[in-house]
């Protein structure tokens, strides 16, 4: 990848403290004079503080102070803009869920005081339009309904809260995992919800109207299970003895794909199993990252042509590979403890790889809305941006051209169909019909001359 850069700006995030979750809105905006487009970053870490950063489109990536919200008691460990990209939620240590909304109107910057020269003067005013409290313990990662009126989170008390925004008391927990719930993942066609937790399991559960009942438990295949039976250590999934607090898995925006991090491989090597959403029970494919331990997978919401490679071209037959069946393809993100792996959902294999971006370990990451940027967050204190060229991920997917039908087409269309179904109407009734047996005709009778009709 010639044309990728990595820029990692050495700015105080939060206090050299570790960063948890990071998040981009996904709506472009622009200056007052309408000439520079950026993005809002949203980052959450130990100081119990939610961070938000303007981040350029193009350009040099100088990122800039906007505001900081100051409401939980403890360490922030996720943070989500919702689908409408009105609301941020932030989940926290505190065992509660805080809802952010942005004034429209912001207030007049006062000017910095002496006592306040190394506190940042905030840009915008972000306040709490609704705080959620149902855990007990630590809040580790949530999920939006593609409604924006759905939440889903999870928590160490083992527990999953699908908390309904339309009525402020209407939610449901369900407790069915028997350890710490890591990962939140939901469906964006809003029919699912999919959970990890570090009991080994994978549960995804059916959003019905009034509960959330459980569809699938993901355990084991067969041909682990017969390996399990030979020696004993052998499961889908690592176990509590996972080094990360996180196991975040993500759904594909169009919600066929589920990729779950945290596997185990067959030969003692760690890896992403990828679900199909028609059949749940079993992984279709598994991406192997190594003895590098997968902890987060977020896809980026851009879709791309699928890529031909000449090399792959045996005579004049083309080897397939595509693991998934697709007219388009997903490019997502694999977040290691020590890099990044960049897979799609045609090769089977990745795409692209970055090693020791940071000292210590990576915990999430996070897109950009055109899919040219995409934001890493480590344990260190730091963040790191890698920006795409034009066309390295490959071309953008062009939607199919649909004919569009006037009323004069759409006359001749029909007025085709009926004589159509009127012909296929009569060969059948001819093919019904017996057929007509001939009869012999009678002789005809001979004819006398007669007299008077006799020529002279």
């Amino acid at each position: 990848l010639a044309a990728m850069r990595l820029i990692t700006p050495e700015i105080s995030w939060h206090e050299t403290t570790p960063i948890y979750s990071c998040d981009i809105q996904q709506t472009l905006n622009t200056d007052s004079n309408g000439a520079n487009g950026w993005y809002r970053l949203a980052t959450g870490g130990r100081d119990n503080r939610v961070q938000l950063w303007k981040l350029p489109a193009a350009g040099d990536a100088v990122v800039e102070f906007l505001s900081s919200l100051r409401r939980h008691e403890k360490p922030v460990n996720v943070v989500r803009f919702s689908p409408d990209q009105r609301l941020l939620a932030s989940g926290s240590d505190d065992a509660t869920v805080l809802l952010w909304a942005r004034q429209e109107v912001q207030p007049e910057l006062p000017a910095p005081s002496a006592a306040d020269e190394d506190d940042l003067v905030c840009k915008e005013t972000w306040t709490v339009w609704r705080a959620l409290r149902a855990h007990l313990e630590d809040v580790y990662d949530l999920g939006w309904m593609p409604d924006s009126m759905g939440l889903v989170s999870g928590s160490v008390d083992r527990s999953i809260v699908r908390w309904n925004l339309a009525k402020e008391q209407q939610r449901t927990i369900v407790r069915e995992h028997a350890h710490f719930v890591q990962g939140i993942a939901c469906d964006p066609l809003g029919r699912l919800v999919a959970t990890q937790s570090s009991d080994r399991t994978v549960r995804v559960y059916g959003c019905s109207a009034r509960a959330v009942v459980i569809a699938k438990c993901v355990r084991n295949t067969e041909q682990q299970q017969q390996q399990q039976q030979q020696s004993n250590n052998y499961r889908l999934f690592a176990d509590d003895s996972w080094k990360s607090f996180f196991r975040r898995l993500s759904f594909s925006p169009d919600g066929k794909v589920l990729a779950a991090p945290a596997g185990l491989h067959w030969n003692d090597n760690y890896c992403v199993h990828l679900f199909g959403r028609a059949k749940l029970d079993k992984p279709f494919a598994s991406l192997v990252t190594g003895q590098s331990a997968p902890v987060a997978v977020r896809f980026c919401q851009r879709r791309f042509a699928l890529a031909y490679h000449p090399q792959l071209e045996l005579g004049r037959r083309r080897i397939q590979q595509d693991l998934v069946k697709l007219p388009y393809r997903w490019v997502f993100a694999v977040v290691l403890e020590s890099g990044v792996l960049l897979c799609d959902t045609q090769h089977p294999f990745p795409i692209g790889a970055l090693r020791n971006l940071h000292y210590q370990a990576l915990n999430d990451a996070a897109w950009s809305a055109d899919g040219s940027q995409l934001v890493l967050a480590s344990t260190d204190g730091y963040c790191s941006i890698v920006r795409f060229g034009e066309g390295e991920l490959g071309q953008p997917f062009a939607e199919p051209r649909r004919r569009i039908w006037t009323l004069r087409r759409l006359h001749w269309r029909l007025r085709r169909r009926r004589l159509q179904r009127r012909s296929r109407r009569q060969s059948r009734l001819r093919r019904r019909r017996p057929p007509r047996q001939l009869l012999p005709s009678p002789p005809l009778p001979l004819l006398r001359p007669q007299p008077h009709l006799a020529t002279r």
